[in-house]
């Protein structure tokens, strides 16, 4: 598959931040577009996020990923982003490590990894150009599972 040069672009810099030699280039992008969000919110660590009415945050994303708030906000680059995560937290009264750990987890599905913003909007980028070997999971797909572990929450 040939990738457009911003896509490339994106993947070059996520990965190059967290891998120390070239063989961990794979592996790493490999892992950012996975979505191991039950797996994540299984561990001791995410115990306090999820406790911390987790589900009701992720209806706030996915009610943004379905009204086109988050998809505005990706094409508007790092100044949409920037703002849409700001409005965000304004209306769910969240800030610092209380509105980003829990944006990490419903978004990529980890709790630690590249930038969260470069990671979505590399997920666009790739949307629909990455073939079938690749083991990306789209922000759609990301969205429905992540809707899905919300209502299993409450339920």
């Amino acid at each position: 598959t040939n990738l457009a040069a911003p896509a490339v672009a994106l993947v070059v810099d996520l990965t190059l931040k967290s891998m120390e030699r070239f063989e961990d280039a794979v592996p790493e992008f490999e892992a950012m577009m996975s979505y191991p969000l039950e797996d994540t919110l299984q561990q001791e660590a995410a115990a306090k996020f999820v406790d911390d009415d987790f589900a009701g945050f992720a209806d706030a994303v996915v009610a943004a990923f379905r009204d086109g708030s988050l998809a505005a906000a990706l094409a508007d680059g790092g100044a949409g982003w920037k703002a849409w995560v700001n409005g965000l937290g304004k209306g769910l009264g969240r800030k610092g490590k209380n509105l980003f750990m829990p944006l990490r987890i419903a978004l990529t599905g980890r709790m630690q990894g590249g930038d969260v913003g470069q990671q979505m909007q590399l997920l666009g980028a790739l949307d629909g150009q990455a073939g079938d070997a690749a083991q990306l999971v789209g922000l759609e797909e990301r969205m429905d599972a992540l809707a899905a572990w919300a209502e299993k929450a409450r339920a």
